[in-house]
């Protein structure tokens, strides 16, 4: 009995060169579509593709990350001006690298089950101690994903320093996601010994190294962002820091809404049951004597 051969459908067709592109039908020139990217070699999916493309896209992937990291530590005002200018193919797109950035970071925190308190200071009292652990800790090891919320907040104190800079307000946000991205990696290097110190007293002062440190590059940044605008280096940085300082003032008001918000049921909660109470205590206080 004969055997048919059913032919390949056009989109896995093993031509290397189409006449259009098998993407979105436009007419070929190049060895990439001039509408949508696509190479215009295509070839049918195999085994050895699949091997082939698998470490091909990591690599196109970390090296695109490692290359951002490395230009906003190195040169940040010089990196985002030239993203902002224009020069956008070498750089990892921003919003992905802070919630890249954010995600791992917090990752680590979680599960290593990082406590930012001192479980050991004899001046904590129990009720405060159970407040920090369920209120305050979630915050703190939360603090960048509350950055990325309110990353549309930030960006107006920093387009409102930055005016020198003539940032308009979408270039903020874009701005603050590449630092804040690029200060939750930095901060990654110390949560090795953030692991270590756990629960102590050293893990409040190391606290304050690594907000120290975020405060440093978040002025630099913004500092070198303004190399431009003809700006002294003094008045470069000092607009530096107080952006960065205006930021987390916004950002410690954010917070405390929220925490407002969440806590106000339970406070109610607790005050419900007191009131009865202390109903019937005057109720009681002031029944006639006999």
């Amino acid at each position: 009995m004969e055997t048919l051969e059913l032919p390949l459908p056009a989109t896995a067709s093993a031509s290397p060169t189409p006449h259009a592109c098998l993407n979105c039908g436009t007419a070929l020139h190049d060895q990439f579509c001039a509408r949508c990217g696509q190479p215009a070699a295509t070839h049918r999916i195999t085994t050895a593709h699949l091997l082939h493309e698998i470490p091909h896209s990591i690599w196109h992937v970390d090296k695109g990350i490692l290359f951002t990291l490395r230009e906003l530590v190195l040169r940040p005002g010089a990196a985002l001006r030239a993203y902002l200018g224009g020069q956008r193919r070498p750089y990892f797109a921003p919003l992905s690298y802070l919630l890249l950035a954010v995600g791992v970071a917090t990752f680590l925190m979680a599960a290593l089950h990082i406590v930012p308190f001192d479980l050991h200071d004899p001046r904590v009292s129990a009720r405060t101690r159970e407040l920090q652990l369920h209120a305050f800790g979630p915050v703190l090891r939360y603090m960048s994903w509350y950055q990325v919320v309110a990353l549309p907040l930030l960006a107006l104190p920093t387009r409102l320093v930055l005016r020198r800079g003539g940032f308009n307000y979408a270039e903020c946000i874009v701005i603050n996601a590449f630092v804040i991205g690029t200060a939750s990696i930095i901060n990654m290097a110390f949560i090795p010994l953030m692991y270590v110190l756990s629960g102590t007293a050293g893990i409040v002062r190391l606290t304050s190294v690594t907000m120290l440190v975020m405060v440093a590059y978040q002025t630099r940044a913004y500092a070198q962002l303004l190399r431009p605008t003809g700006l002294g280096a003094a008045g470069r940085y000092l607009r530096g820091l107080l952006t960065s300082g205006l930021n987390f003032i916004v950002l410690l008001l954010f917070i405390a809404l929220i925490m407002i918000g969440l806590l106000l049921p339970t406070l109610r909660q607790q005050m419900r049951p007191a009131q009865p109470q202390a109903a019937a205590q005057t109720a009681t206080t002031t029944r006639p004597q006999p």
